[in-house]
């Protein structure tokens, strides 16, 4: 409500003017806003999470009592920006300025995990950091850029232990195969001198399997080093459709269950390790055939959008939950369904394709509907012809 008086000749107030507006529409939105902002504070809360917050023109950085923590601070500490940056681990600190710089200037989301130094034991922890960009509509529009962190050390010591094991294990496997794999060659030669058919038959079937048990090492060895940041890529320029025309010669060769239909490949020039794509293009080949009934049919093409490679498989299969999708090119993720009870895997495969796809620059996804099959698809850059 505004007024104002209404005043006599000789300045006696004999009266108001006053007017009245409805504001139960700015009330009720101020509400609203103070009870997202409330719930959001409970959830932040209850998941244990850090908030900061940077002032985008004065550039005042804000930390709440549980980041000073995760960094190893007193709550009542003053903690500067510059403690922060000093406090990451310096084989990613550059990574995180560039993630940082890419969200302020393009307003996506910032994403990422990394060690930290804490301040008193000096011991490392690993954290999962996000923020992003706020244009401020009050306060002059100024931005700022806000985000949270959550210590994920634990999870980090589990996989790393995870990893350290399949790393040993895989190892210690090797020598005991390569004496299968020469008693297994061993009785294919006897068997040929002995013109031993049955023989030879159990032979090449000792020898399928033990080439097998090799990729499932190789698997297991692949995923340790990815781990450790330890794999390394061998590019070199190839054309990607006879590496298609490989597969489909192999896949022809070899499966008998499905019907595999390649769709023609034109030109596509990349630069990329090509044993390593070729695992991908196999790995998804597998997995189709794998989770999809016998005599369905898998289709494969690859085509070229945008200055990319895209390449894509096809399946008559069981299909993924929604649920599931987000986490299925995780390491060690398995679906749990009835269905995937009978299916035997480590959930490593997948995995291990999503990095060597990102590590090419290229993306990696899936599209799928729940007892309606999939489409995986990946994408790498081609090179000019």
């Amino acid at each position: 409500m505004d007024t104002t008086p209404m005043k006599a000749q000789d300045g006696k107030i004999i009266g108001a003017i006053g007017s009245f507006a409805d504001i139960t529409e700015s009330y009720l939105l101020h509400q609203e806003a103070m009870d997202k902002e409330e719930y959001l504070s409970i959830a932040i809360s209850s998941a244990n999470l850090g908030t900061w917050r940077i002032n985008a023109k004065t550039k005042e950085f804000t930390a709440s009592a549980r980041l000073k923590e995760i960094y190893g601070f007193d709550a009542e500490v003053e903690m500067p920006y510059a403690a922060i940056v000093s406090h990451i681990e310096d084989s990613h600190r550059d990574k995180v300025f560039e993630a940082i710089d890419i969200a302020i200037h393009s307003g996506e989301v910032y994403e990422m995990e990394y060690p930290i130094i804490r301040l008193y034991d000096k011991k490392i922890h690993w954290v999962h950091a996000t923020g992003k960009l706020y244009q401020n509509s009050i306060n002059n529009g100024i931005p700022h850029f806000s985000g949270t962190i959550a210590d994920i050390t634990e999870r980090k010591m589990d996989e790393q232990r995870r990893s350290d094991f399949i790393g040993m294990v895989s190892h210690e496997l090797r020598n005991p195969l390569s004496a299968i794999s020469a008693y297994a060659y061993l009785l294919g030669k006897r068997a040929d001198k002995n013109n031993d058919q049955t023989l030879n038959d159990t032979a090449s079937k000792l020898a399928r399997q033990i080439k097998r048990m090799d990729a499932m090492i190789n698997g297991f060895l692949e995923t340790a080093r990815l781990g450790e940041g330890k794999i390394q890529l061998d590019k070199t320029n190839f054309d990607m459709a006879d590496l298609v025309r490989l597969a489909e010669e192999e896949s022809l060769a070899t499966i008998t269950s499905h019907q595999v239909i390649f769709a023609p490949v034109e030109f596509t020039p990349v630069h990329a390790d090509k044993d390593k794509i070729e695992q991908v293009i196999l790995n998804f080949i597998n997995n189709a055939v794998k989770y999809s009934q016998n005599e369905t049919v898998i289709n494969i093409a690859c085509v070229t959008e945008n200055n990319l490679a895209h390449i894509y498989f096809t399946d008559q299969g069981m299909g993924i939950p929604q649920k599931d999708q987000p986490y299925i090119f995780d390491r060690f993720y398995r679906v749990e369904s009835e269905q995937m009870q009978h299916k035997k895997g480590f959930g490593i495969g997948l995995y291990i394709c999503k990095e060597i796809i990102e590590r090419h620059n290229g993306k990696i996804g899936v599209k799928s509907n729940e007892g309606h099959g999939s489409t995986f698809w990946f994408t790498l850059p081609i090179t000019a012809s």
